[in-house]
């Protein structure tokens, strides 16, 4: 709890020659706590030793259960940190939701019905400071917040961050170094959970690639629904939709397995019908 926290950080500063809390060594450039069972508290010791670190450059904090506060603890020491290039903090329940099926309690049993949907409330004060992080940040040039269930403001805040800084050359397995560049006629994307803020990010930067001719988004949770449940948030396949209107160079669109509800699935028609052998890959969906 908050008591444990503060009497950790008092015995660091009273004992300077205890280096570290959280196992960081002077020289380390890698810290890997993936799937290590962290929470909240663990980010809160973590966060004030990464803030002052001068040597790290790749945190890997995927699969564990920081949580909204986690998030808040963590982004102050983002921001702050002058070596840090890359971050991952995919699967880590940042806005406070996780699906059933991730729980124990629910390995037993043998109904998708009874793992599916979600669990927890929405929080979006933890990504929102993620990505205020990112859009301040002089060194990440990788960032991955996957399935942490990103909707809504969040998404839009996170994705705005991301296409500010031009420093960021990944995102959640987005090129966007390449993307920027216009490097590439063909952008194949299948698979990764991009989500809603991933979606908003490679609409971003549609209009800078007059290169691409392909683009291939097929099961990335682009509306922030899965079969599991989820909250609908049209924001960022109606992003897609839009810079498909103005775009001049593709011609080909894969954007199945992304649960698009009628209103989505017109507005991507319609975005292409004027576009003369296009060919559009959208009928097909899980749910």
């Amino acid at each position: 709890g908050p008591e444990t926290v503060s009497m950790l950080l008092k015995l660091k500063a009273e004992k300077p020659a205890l280096v570290s809390l959280c196992g960081l060594n002077p020289g380390q450039t890698e810290a890997n706590f993936a799937s290590g069972g962290l929470g909240p508290v663990d980010a809160q010791v973590l966060a004030p030793e990464l803030a002052i670190n001068a040597s790290l450059t790749s945190l890997l904090l995927q699969h564990n259960s920081l949580g909204a506060e986690g998030a808040k603890a963590l982004a102050p020491a983002l921001a702050a940190n002058a070596s840090l290039t890359s971050v991952s903090l995919d699967g880590n329940r940042l806005c406070g939701v996780w699906d059933k099926d991730e729980d124990s309690d629910s390995d037993d049993s043998d109904d998708d019905d009874a793992r599916a949907g979600k669990k927890g409330t929405y929080d979006a004060t933890g990504i929102n400071a993620i990505a205020d992080a990112l859009r301040v940040s002089a060194s990440l040039t990788s960032c991955d917040v996957r399935r942490n269930s990103i909707s809504g403001e969040g998404a839009s805040q996170l994705a705005a961050a991301v296409l500010a800084n031009t420093k960021i050359e990944k995102f959640n397995e987005i090129p966007i170094k390449e993307m920027r560049a216009d490097l590439l006629t063909k952008l194949e994307l299948p698979d990764e959970g991009i989500g809603v803020e991933g979606g908003l990010v490679v609409a971003g930067l549609m209009p800078v690639m007059a290169s691409l001719t392909e683009l291939n988004l097929s099961n990335n949770k682009l509306c922030g629904v899965d079969y599991r449940g989820g909250t609908y948030d049209a924001t960022g396949i109606n992003a897609v939709a839009d810079a498909l209107r103005v775009n001049t160079s593709l011609t080909k669109l894969d954007v199945r397995y992304n649960t698009l509800d009628d209103e989505a699935k017109a507005a991507i028609k319609e975005a292409v019908s004027s576009k003369e052998g296009f060919e559009l890959l959208i009928k097909r969906h899980r749910c």
